[in-house]
């Protein structure tokens, strides 16, 4: 089945869905995103990841790149494990702003802020890892926020350029986690992101793990930004697209209503034209239909006429 969509159509109207179906799959998806974030600390987690042992690598050894290299699998884990959650808040914003559709801005900044701090405790309650809810937490919902304002997601398309581009803006919020000069902003107060900083003071690194976590955070954010510059535009063009198509239509319409309104007008003149000499065929008919002719049978003929007139 061909899946691309074109503007203004929607999932639903692909697959012919029900709109009590279309909703329940809506739920359904949304609610895999939080499954999958609850399940993601079992592989996305620092030991498994070998943080830990960079880290202490580059105490023993000495070694910056040990360290740097710590830092952007810590940047990488940190948006792998929060990613699912950010994107189920999303989705699930998009449903219910859809199904409510007389306080969607609300719902815009409710469902995240609702959503991102429940599942940070139920993800602590099932395998008793504390995420770290402070400034990239913020900074996620508000993007979250952000992507949903820039329009509706429906179509297959703006869908995933709208997770895409949180999922960009989560990375550069997380890069900027492992940022030293940025601890006391709220960045970066996990276990492990506060071992890599002391570490980095230990081995007099600081400057370069900066200089790592802003160009990380800047390429991510950036291009999040770009994107939805792209998406911005789209849906400009999408809207342009429908406003023309709804103008040529109204003036097709306009075209065929001044159509019909002289054809109708001509009509009423053909009629006027015809029923004028046709009343003086009738009149003469039935005049001569009372004269006496001997050679011609005058009332026949008058007969004649005057029925072929009514037929006319």
């Amino acid at each position: 089945m061909d899946l691309h969509l074109g503007p203004g159509e929607s999932l639903r109207t692909e697959y012919a869905l029900s709109p009590r179906r279309y909703r329940s799959l809506e739920f359904l998806y949304s609610a895999g995103f939080f499954l999958l974030s609850v399940a993601v600390p079992l592989i996305a987690n620092p030991i498994d990841m070998g943080i830990i042992e960079l880290i202490w690598n580059a105490l023993d050894e000495g070694q910056i790149g040990s360290l740097l290299d710590a830092g952007i699998r810590l940047a990488l884990m940190n948006t792998v494990q929060d990613l699912p959650i950010y994107l189920g808040a999303l989705s699930l914003a998009e449903v219910l702003a859809r199904r409510y559709k007389d306080k969607p801005q609300v719902l815009y900044y409710a469902v995240p802020i609702a959503t991102v701090p429940l599942v940070y405790w139920i993800v602590y309650r099932v395998h008793g890892v504390a995420y770290d809810f402070t400034m990239p937490a913020i900074l996620g919902i508000a993007g979250v926020a952000y992507v949903l304002r820039l329009g509706s997601a429906s179509p297959i398309k703006q869908k995933w350029k709208s997770l895409w581009i949180v999922t960009l803006l989560l990375s550069g919020f997380q890069w900027l986690s492992i940022s030293p000069a940025l601890t006391a902003l709220g960045f970066g107060h996990g276990d492990v992101s506060l071992d890599l900083k002391v570490a980095a003071s230990v081995l007099d690194a600081e400057p370069l793990l900066n200089t790592l976590s802003f160009m990380g955070a800047s390429m991510m954010v950036i291009s999040g930004l770009i994107t939805s510059k792209f998406m911005i535009d789209y849906q400009a063009h999408i809207r342009l697209v429908q406003e023309e198509k709804r103008r040529s239509l109204q003036l097709e319409r306009m075209r065929s209503e001044a159509m019909q309104a002289r054809t109708y007008r001509e009509l009423q003149v053909l009629v006027h034209d015809l029923r004028t000499p046709l009343t003086t065929i009738q009149g003469l008919a039935s005049a001569m239909s009372g004269f006496s002719v001997s050679s011609v049978d005058a009332r026949v003929h008058a007969q004649a006429i005057s029925e072929a007139a009514d037929r006319m």
